[in-house]
C-alpha cells in the first residue's frame, strides 16, 4: 500500500513539474498569456506559485525556478520515506 501511496505521490510531483516546465517555455516562446494553453498551465501551476511567493521573499522572475526546486526536493525526500515506511 505504501509502494502504491509514493508511486502516486511521484506521478503527481513529475506530472506538476512537467506543467511548470510547460509554463515556463510557453512564456518564453509565446508571451501571450491569452491562449487557451497558457491559461490551462497557469491555472494548474498557480497554487504552486502563491506557495513560494508566501513562503519565500523572491523575485517574481525566479518564482518558477524556486516552484521547481521545491518539487524536487519534495520528490527527493518524500520517495524514500515513503519507499522505507
Amino acid at each position: 500500500m505504501a509502494e502504491l501511496i509514493g508511486q502516486l505521490i511521484n506521478i503527481a510531483l513529475s506530472l506538476l513539474m512537467w506543467l511548470i516546465i510547460g509554463r515556463v517555455v510557453l512564456t518564453l516562446i509565446t508571451g501571450d498569456t491569452r491562449t487557451f494553453f497558457s491559461e490551462f498551465f497557469r491555472r494548474t501551476t498557480e497554487p504552486v506559485y502563491q506557495l513560494v511567493r508566501r513562503v519565500l521573499p523572491i523575485p517574481e522572475r525566479l518564482v518558477p525556478l524556486a516552484a521547481l526546486l521545491l518539487i524536487i526536493a519534495l520528490r527527493i525526500l518524500l520517495l524514500p520515506l515513503l519507499r522505507a515506511g
